[in-house]
């Protein structure tokens, strides 16, 4: 005989029933109970109010009405199957309320059964549970939404980490191997996902080239012991299917225990192997440079020496026949010797401005010391001083700025800059040339395709010569540029060229404003250097 039965007989269990109803009809919970066929033959008070329907509509099949239209079925069959089988019955479904109104509400049957064994039908109770279901729904639909959006940003990350160009990988200290690598270490490696997935050792250490091992090792026990976040880095070479590259791998930590001991460190690696070939190209293109810096000193040395010889030779013999000779000379004849001698004073100049212009282009280090450039100006004079009396030339020179230049260079350029403007004069008129300095503006090195960041001071030098066309303007500091015939005005063409190049060599820019017969204006732009 079951044990929970309770009855004797057939007037006790009416009478136990009488009293479960009245019981059952002050208690919140939705009770009911069924005959052995799953009829419902009682609903209580609470059941009733809930659904808002007369007994009348619930007893029988009835109450089935009041469930959902999409449970219904799933209800009526579980229900038939726990019957056939006096099982315990389980089940949630919707409820329609007396408002109109499905809840949630969870069922739970118990078959009964009558003193001597005989089974009697279903006792059972509902609880509205729709609150901790929708919860529950809601619940699960965030989950369902932070888990596709973590999955699409997994998604997006290793689509962004497939496509880079760098090795990516992270490397695991208790493991000791590789956990994770990229799309384009698979490439760089020739492993296959599967490979790397079936792995129990590190693939990666040995595809390292021997004589890096110790540096590749040394790297890793540095991130290892590394309690910051500082990152670190170390070249090596990496094996690949098309030989070695060459990697420069940035290592920091990625995970650590609760100890704050580096567990895990990522690395991303990348393939510098093209600049390494470009270095080395540009090291043997220096050191040909280099090469040809000496022999071009040589060809200096030569120049400055043996082939001024022969000239300065040319020059006294010329001169010793026409000082001797000259009476017993055509005056046509004599006209040839001037012109020999003329002829190589040109030549002379001319190798000495090339030797000039050669020193001032070399790539040898050069030395800028705080300079007064008034003292600069000073010296300049004084090598003009014979010129500029004998055109009786006035030269104003404003209060100029203390700067870091390579004076030899600046005395230089302050000497070629003042030479032409005396020499370039008008007939009619005294030459006057005007120096001063200002501060650059920001517009004037940027049209200068200059670094704007940097602060510049200008230096103006303006005179009141013949000017030339400005067209002419930036072909005038190219060597042998000439505006002016060789015999109306002495010189080379080296002269600007030579102010262009030590504007290079000081990171400076130097510009030309004229117009023919209206002077000239020069303007030098130097960076303050610290």
């Amino acid at each position: 005989m079951p044990q929970n039965s309770l009855y004797n007989d057939a007037e006790h269990q009416q009478r136990d029933e009488d009293h479960f109803r009245t019981v059952a009809d002050s208690s919140p919970v939705l009770l009911w109970i069924t005959d052995p066929d799953g009829k419902a033959t009682f609903f209580n008070k609470g059941w009733l109010e809930f659904t808002g329907r007369d007994i009348s509509e619930e007893i029988d099949y009835g109450w089935t009405s009041g469930v959902h239209p999409d449970d219904r079925l799933t209800v009526v069959n579980s229900f038939s199957e726990a019957i056939a089988k006096h099982s315990e019955y389980l089940c949630e479904y919707r409820l329609r309320r007396h408002d109109g109104l499905y809840r949630w509400v969870s069922v739970k049957g118990t078959p009964r059964y009558l003193s001597d064994g005989t089974y009697a039908g279903y006792v059972g109770g509902c609880l509205d549970v729709d609150v901790q279901k929708r919860f529950a729904s809601e619940l699960e639909q965030q989950v369902e939404q932070r888990t596709k959006a973590l999955q699409d940003s997994q998604n997006f990350l290793k689509s962004v980490l497939d496509t880079t160009q760098n090795l990516i990988y992270i490397y695991d200290f208790e493991k000791e191997r590789i956990v994770f690598i990229n799309g384009k270490s698979f490439e760089a490696t020739g492993y296959t996902p599967e490979e790397f997935e079936s792995a129990t050792t590190d693939l990666f250490t040995p595809l390292v080239h021997k004589d890096d091992l110790d540096n590749f090792y040394a790297q890793r026990k540095q991130i290892r012991e590394n309690l910051g976040d500082d990152m670190a880095s170390v070249e090596f070479r990496l094996k690949n299917k098309d030989g070695w590259s060459c990697q420069l791998s940035r290592d920091m930590v990625f995970k650590r225990d609760q100890h704050g001991r580096a567990t895990q460190y990522l690395g991303v690696c990348t393939d510098i192997s093209e600049i390494k070939n470009a270095n080395a190209q540009l090291q043997n293109k220096n050191d040909e440079l280099q090469r040809s810096n000496v022999e071009l000193a040589s060809f200096s040395s030569i120049a400055s020496h043996d082939f001024k010889e022969p000239l300065r030779k040319i020059m006294i013999f010329s001169k010793l026949v026409l000082s001797s000779e000259r009476k017993n000379l055509s005056e046509e004849s004599a006209g040839f010797l001037d012109r020999v001698i003329v002829a190589a004073n040109r030549m002379q100049q001319l190798i000495d401005d090339l030797i000039s212009y050669s020193r001032t282009s070399s790539t040898t280090k050069l030395e800028f010391v705080s300079s007064d450039l008034n003292l600069l100006i000073d010296d300049a004079l004084d090598d003009l001083d014979e010129v500029v009396n004998q055109e009786n030339a006035t030269i104003n020179v404003d209060d100029l700025p203390v700067m870091a230049v390579h004076q030899s260079q600046f005395r230089q350029l302050f000497l070629n800059l003042i030479g032409n403007a005396v020499k370039y004069r008008r007939h009619d008129l005294p030459p006057v040339i005007n120096i001063s300095s200002d501060k650059a503006t920001r517009q004037e090195i940027s049209a200068l395709n200059g670094d704007v960041r940097q602060e510049y001071c200008k230096i103006i030098i303006s005179d009141n010569g013949i000017g030339f066309p400005e067209e002419f303007s930036d072909k005038i500091f190219e060597p042998f540029q000439r505006l002016h015939d060789k015999d109306e005005y002495s010189g080379t063409g080296i002269g600007l060229a030579i102010c262009s190049k030590i504007m290079t060599n000081h990171k400076g820019f130097i510009t030309a404003r004229s117009q023919k017969g209206h002077g000239s204006t020069f303007t030098v732009y130097v960076p303050w250097i610290n």
